[in-house]
This record gives structure tokens, sequence and C-alpha cells, in this order.
């Protein structure tokens, strides 16, 4: 199985190829409106005329969506999904969306790394999860039907309140999917695959993948001037450098010649 990482090519020659690193993403960095516009919890159980040492609910809310949110970083791919056109050229596989070509690659200026998806949740998981607070999980995204609200999250009082860290980790563990892996059905065509880094983590996240790293697919628009790098990152990175081409409409990848070649 692999997994494809659409990326500028300022980004992969500048900084990922070079290093040979990801770099995990925070929830407010993302695209989806249902992500980086936090949605408060309602809260239940709480009476106006409580004892003075019961907390603001409005402190609560607070404190639960910075501990659900605050220590996230994510890392999000594609998923190389067999085509429902079935020898249609591969329509739907990982590198041949020249949808997320345009949108996440510069207008299809950039390139999609390649990864082993077994050996990047390897990676990932080993570099990662250095102490008990930090966990990784990953799996697909799911996506909710048009009509359907995502999951909300109802604070119990005063049971959170006596250990809110722990009432959020048990909501978390027991439901992963709802807090982090589902998006709008307006998505769904990216067929995302997700890694997600929760508990006590840096500013910026990354991850050595050049043992997962496979190929570099380029697309039609990069510039020329750049393949000579990116050939020679890819040669020193031992993976194969390629090009993906629409010829009359379909799209194919193939082998980038090497630039330093004669016609």
């Amino acid at each position: 199985m692999k997994l494809f990482h659409y990326t500028r090519p300022d980004a992969a020659l500048e900084h990922i190829l070079p290093t040979a690193r990801l770099r995990f993403g925070r929830l407010p960095r993302t695209n989806d409106p249902r992500e980086f516009t936090p949605v408060w919890p309602g809260i239940a159980g709480f009476v106006g005329d409580e004892p003075l040492t019961m907390r603001s609910p409005f402190e609560l809310i607070e404190e639960a969506m910075e501990l659900l949110r605050g220590s996230v970083h994510l890392l999000c791919l594609t998923e190389d999904r067999p085509s429902p056109w079935k020898g249609k050229h591969g329509y739907g596989n990982g590198p041949c969306r020249a949808r997320m070509w345009a949108q996440y690659s510069a207008n299809h200026t950039g390139v999609c790394l390649c990864f082993d998806q077994d050996r990047l949740i390897d990676a990932a998981r080993g570099q990662l999860e250095t102490d008990p607070g930090r966990t990784v999980m990953h799996r697909p995204v799911r996506y909710l039907d048009e009509n359907e609200a995502p999951e909300t999250l109802t604070l119990l009082q005063p049971e959170a309140e006596q250990d809110l860290p722990a009432f959020i980790e048990t909501i978390v563990q027991q439901n992963p999917e709802d807090w982090f892996f589902t998006k709008d059905w307006d998505w769904s065509s990216e067929t995302e695959y997700r890694f997600l880094l929760r508990g006590d983590t840096k500013d910026d996240e990354f991850i050595d993948v050049r043992d997962a790293l496979e190929a570099v697919i380029v697309g039609p628009q990069f510039h020329p001037v750049y393949r000579p790098g990116l050939y020679k990152l890819c040669s020193e990175l031992g993976v194969k450098a390629l090009e993906i081409q629409w010829q009359m409409g379909p799209p194919f990848v193939v082998g980038m010649r090497d630039p330093g070649d004669r016609p």
C-alpha cells in the first residue's frame, strides 16, 4: 500500500528532500473550517449556586478545548485507492489527482511524494512516541454524509472538573475518529490518510522519512531549471525520480530522464 503527499516545489527542494524530513502541521493551519475553527463543547450537570470552589463552566470549556486540540499535530496524505473506473488510465489513484496537483502542488508546478505505508507508520511511531505522554494515531479519514453533522463534546460536571485531563483522554481513546479523523463529505475525493500526534509536543514536529520514501513525482508544470537539482537529491536518497504527464487527457506516470543526458 502506498501513501502520497502533494507539496509545493519550494517546500520539496528547500526543506523536505535535503533533510529527508516531513513536518507535522497544527489544526489551525488546516483548510477545513471544522478543524481550524474551534467547536465549543457543551456542559451538563452545572448548577449556578454550587460551592465557590467549583470553577466557572466557561473556564472549564476553554481548558477542555486546549486539552483536546492544543497538543495535536497532523500529517495528511492521500491513499492509493483503486479507481472505480477500471481500465481508465488510473484515474483516482494516489498521484493521478488533477485537483490535488492544482490545490496542494502550486497548480501542477510542485511534486508528489510516494511512501511505503508500513514503513512510514514505523517511522512515525518509532520517532515520535518517545515517552508515555506522546501517542501516534493513524487511519483513513471518514467522510460525513452531506447532511450529517460532526460529533459534539459534552462535559459532564463535576466528573470533568475533578480530573479534566483524564476525562478528555478517555473521550479521545474511546472514539478518536469523531474528534480527529472525520471530515465533511466535500473533501471525500482526497481519500485522506492521516497521522496524528497527541501529547507533550513541541512547536514543530518532524519525522525522518528516508526509509519510507520510494519516489518523487514532478508535475507537468515543474520548472525545467529545477530538474537537475531534484534529480540529484533523488539520487542521493536512492529514490525514483518520476513525472506525471497528461497525454491526450489521461494521466501517465513515467520515469524522469537524467537532465545531464544529451537529447
